[in-house]
């Protein structure tokens, strides 16, 4: 009811896999692919997602082709319009490379550039060159890439940057590839105890 809801209202609802612990989830064989198409598929069918955010954060848990083959089989299944999107840190290139093979299936790339000590000035910069090489050295398309911004405090004293910054980011950002995405906010449970401070500047 949820998802029909929320879709109700133009909004599009993905079904994340994995996170900071995988619960069992491996895509790293044939057999792998065909037991995540699977049992993935039954959840999609049941619930009626319109598409995957990937969260392997273990690299032993996946690789390249085997999550590019599941992705694909998906799209096959659901259609053009299933969204698959990834938000990986930005020193993870396994992703990067992977974003590379997907090519035009891959809908949307959202680094999180979070989780690391850095002054506003720094994450600026540290931003502008990463979406560079995403666009140039592995050729994604500036509109699948989005800015993965933290600006309430939650449990990383590190992670936080005022909302400004990421706006400023994003005008920099957009002033060299005019067709960049956006950006996006994690949480929204620390975003709310921070009182909407990224929706509203």
């Amino acid at each position: 009811a949820d998802v029909a809801t929320a879709q109700a209202e133009g909004r599009t609802v993905l079904l994340a896999i994995g996170g900071a612990t995988s619960g069992g989830i491996r895509v790293t064989t044939p057999a792998q692919v065909d037991a995540f198409v699977t049992s993935v598929g039954a959840i999609i069918d049941r619930y009626g997602f319109d598409g995957i955010d990937w969260d392997l954060e273990d690299l032993r848990l996946w690789n390249a082709q085997s999550v590019t083959a599941a992705s694909r089989r998906l799209i096959a299944r659901y259609g053009d319009s299933f969204v698959i999107s990834v938000a990986p840190g930005p020193g993870r290139p396994e992703w990067k490379q992977w974003a590379k093979q997907m090519g035009e299936d891959l809908d949307l790339f959202g680094m999180q550039f979070y989780e690391y000590p850095a002054t506003g000035p720094q994450r600026i910069a540290d931003i502008e060159r990463r979406i560079d090489e995403m666009v140039t050295t592995y050729r994604v398309d500036p509109t699948k890439l989005l800015i993965g911004a933290m600006n309430a405090s939650g449990s990383c004293a590190t992670c936080t940057s005022p909302p400004s910054v990421y706006r400023d980011a994003l005008l920099r950002v957009r002033a060299r590839h005019p067709a960049m995405r956006g950006a996006y906010v994690w949480s929204a449970a620390i975003e709310a105890d921070g009182e909407w401070a990224f929706a509203k500047d």
